[in-house]
């Protein structure tokens, strides 16, 4: 059972992986034959591989006559069984929501126009999750959840991990959306480094976050990018657990573009 941040993480990679190829290699192609020979290597060796295929359900997570991509068991002949995986409630709503709006979009024609919204936080009376038109105001969205707002309370679009600061609520939800939270506002000053390692210890990806934020600061982008700072995931459990403070993601973000840059 992996920790709520952790699969989030894992989501928001796999969602963004395809930009990050486009950059690096400026198309996806690539990617797509090379998983392409991965399935047929599979069959043509009977591997029993598991691997993320796309299949025909037919009463698994109680959906029928829709294809999603799930961990299946591949051989020689084929697909040979769907894997059952353990969800909880969210991701539950969530691939049910994504099953209708496949459905919708191929049997009925009708594209994505609504999707489950979680709105939730301290300053939230009547959290939930909702059903939400696409382009709903998600200002009109906060005050259906009887939310405050103000100066000292910070909206967020996503969780209180990996999701960004709203400065302006009236924006519309989109395709992406998926949480709206309304936590107490950080007046916590940023502090010099004092070099205490816990940044490294949460990293998922085995990182060294506390140079990204000195080579930042002194704007040495071949630093960060010989400490592999382009591996950096974004999941913010460093920036969540520093001592000082620091707005460690936001550094990166800068060492990334600036990385980017350089090819």
């Amino acid at each position: 059972n992996l920790a709520k941040q952790i699969r989030d993480e894992f989501h928001d990679k796999v969602r963004n992986a395809a930009y990050q190829i486009i950059d690096g290699k400026g198309a996806t192609y690539y990617a797509v034959a090379l998983a392409v020979r991965r399935i047929v290597e599979a069959i043509l060796r009977d591997e029993q591989s598991i691997l993320t295929v796309s299949s025909l359900l037919t009463g698994q997570y109680g959906l029928y006559d829709v294809c999603l991509s799930l961990p299946c068991i591949v051989g020689v002949n084929g697909l040979e069984q769907v894997l059952p995986i353990h969800l909880d409630e969210e991701e539950m709503i969530q691939l049910r929501a994504s099953a209708k709006a496949i459905s919708d979009a191929i049997q009925k024609g009708l594209p994505l126009i609504e999707r489950v919204v979680t709105v939730t936080g301290e300053h939230v009376k009547n959290p939930g999750n909702f059903i939400v038109k696409i382009g709903t105001n998600t200002g009109d969205l906060l005050n259906y959840c009887d939310a405050e707002l103000g100066e000292d309370i910070t909206v967020k679009a996503g969780g209180p991990m990996m999701g960004f600061v709203l400065s302006d609520v009236n924006v519309p939800i989109m395709k992406g959306s998926n949480g709206i939270i309304a936590v107490d506002t950080d007046h916590t000053v940023e502090q010099p480094c004092i070099k205490c390692g816990r940044c490294m210890d949460v990293c998922p990806m085995e990182l060294s976050p506390l140079y990204f934020a000195k080579y930042a600061d002194e704007e040495n982008w071949q630093g960060m990018k010989e400490k592999n700072v382009m591996d950096c995931v974004e999941c913010r459990c460093c920036e969540y657990i520093c001592s000082s403070k620091i707005p460690l993601v936001t550094k990166i973000k800068a060492g990334k573009a600036a990385v980017r840059g350089m090819k």
